[in-house]
């Protein structure tokens, strides 16, 4: 979801509405899509993302990728019942990587913003945070 979710603010194409075709994969692409909405940024604004955007696509891309692969080796390892430390550690080190891009877009992202989007930015940040932690509360449960 981690990755799915960071992937909304990459693309320059608009959010879709819930049509009659409107499946899993549509829903998690355009999940975050009314935080941009929420934002009312500014055509200015919205040129500065759309150019970082546009100067860090390549390495987006690229560190994904390599997540995205790094992943696949691991499953590969997994079913083929093969040493599988290697390949976690090279998953650990591809998702490391994709997450210092993304924290560097958020921090991109905070500093463009003004006003009252500076606090709608930081309660969505902190709605994350705690649903975050909710679930993380779950799962420390107990089971019953």
């Amino acid at each position: 979801m981690v990755a799915c979710t960071s992937l909304q603010a990459e693309t320059s194409e608009p959010a879709a509405s819930p049509n009659p075709g409107y499946g899993h994969h549509d829903h998690w692409r355009h999940h975050h899509a009314w935080i941009w909405r929420k934002l009312n940024l500014t055509d200015t604004q919205k040129q500065d993302l759309k150019q970082y955007r546009t100067n860090n696509k390549a390495a987006f891309r690229s560190a994904l990728a390599s997540y995205l692969s790094a992943r696949q080796a691991l499953l590969a390892a997994i079913q083929s019942n093969a040493a599988t430390q290697p390949a976690a550690s090279q998953l650990a080190t591809a998702e490391a990587n994709l997450m210092a891009l993304r924290a560097k877009r958020e921090q991109y992202i905070a500093s463009i913003l003004v006003g009252d989007q500076v606090a709608t930015w930081q309660n969505f940040l902190a709605e994350r945070a705690a649903r975050m932690q909710e679930r993380i509360n779950k799962l420390n449960q107990a089971n019953p």
